[in-house]
């Protein structure tokens, strides 16, 4: 079975986490992602940005990245 969500808000993600996450999720058909209230940043929001546009995105229902601040 894949990976379906990664709800994982409020541990501290910084951008470097979030461009590792990035890169985990080339084959991973996620159709929720929730990174919200973490430290990533727009460098961490960019890599996953450019993950998903080399993705179909036909099967996303969520996307959360807010910050904190």
């Amino acid at each position: 079975p894949a990976l379906r969500e990664l709800i994982i808000p409020s541990n501290e993600i910084s951008h470097e986490g979030a461009k590792f996450i990035a890169l985990l999720m080339a084959d991973t058909p996620l159709k929720v992602l929730n990174l919200s209230e973490n430290e990533i940043g727009d460098e961490g929001a960019s890599a996953i940005a450019k993950r998903f546009s080399k993705i179909q995105l036909n099967f996303i229902t969520l996307i959360d990245l807010k910050n904190p601040k």
